[in-house]
């Protein structure tokens, strides 16, 4: 039974586990992540990973997850549980050791001011998609400020590069699978 292929796209498997409230988050998310890593079809569990990474957000209160308004202090602390949470759901699934770096690690950095561990040492494809994470969290609007254009995206996540955070590597994969993927899908390439 392959979970992934059981479900026609993502847009189902979301309502499966609770994701509607953040659909289009999490569905970009995993193509910035899948344009960035090439998942074959013998390992899913990229692919669950990058959409899944968010799952512990499962309760979290709707104006949190709409983004209406800049968080407070205790909105903080719920959100920094989210990937505590979203490790609970999943140790049940078999799968769970192989799921786990995507969801509890996507917010770790590698100068150890990430959460929930703070965790100096990231596997690659966790950053990969932390890195898809915050470009996607950067390029989306929010009620209480406006999308940064790609370019600033992209410059913000080599700051975070400079100031050992993130994997050099990590930054580059995204940059080249957001040049291929826009090149696919739009039939051109973004000048990042």
């Amino acid at each position: 039974f392959n979970l992934v292929e059981s479900f026609h796209d993502d847009a189902e498997l979301e309502p499966a586990v609770g994701l509607t409230q953040n659909r289009h988050h999490h569905h970009d998310v995993w193509k910035h992540t899948l344009a960035t890593v090439d998942a074959t079809p013998g390992d899913p569990i990229r692919r669950l990973g990058a959409l899944l990474h968010d799952v512990g957000k499962i309760g979290l209160p709707d104006r949190i997850l709409r983004g209406e308004a800049p968080l407070s202090e205790a909105d903080w602390r719920l959100i920094q549980a989210h990937p505590i949470k979203g490790d609970e759901i999943l140790t049940p699934l078999k799968v769970h050791p192989r799921l786990r770096p995507y969801v509890r690690w996507h917010h770790e950095k590698l100068d150890g001011s990430g959460y929930p561990d703070g965790l100096t040492e990231i596997p690659l494809l966790v950053q990969v998609l932390s890195a898809a994470d915050m470009y996607d969290a950067l390029t989306s609007r929010r009620t209480y400020r406006k999308a940064v254009r790609p370019e600033e995206a992209l410059e913000a996540l080599e700051r975070e590069v400079r100031e050992g955070r993130l994997a050099l590597e990590a930054v580059r994969a995204l940059r080249s699978g957001l040049r291929r993927g826009a090149s696919e899908a739009e039939g051109h390439v973004l000048h990042l």
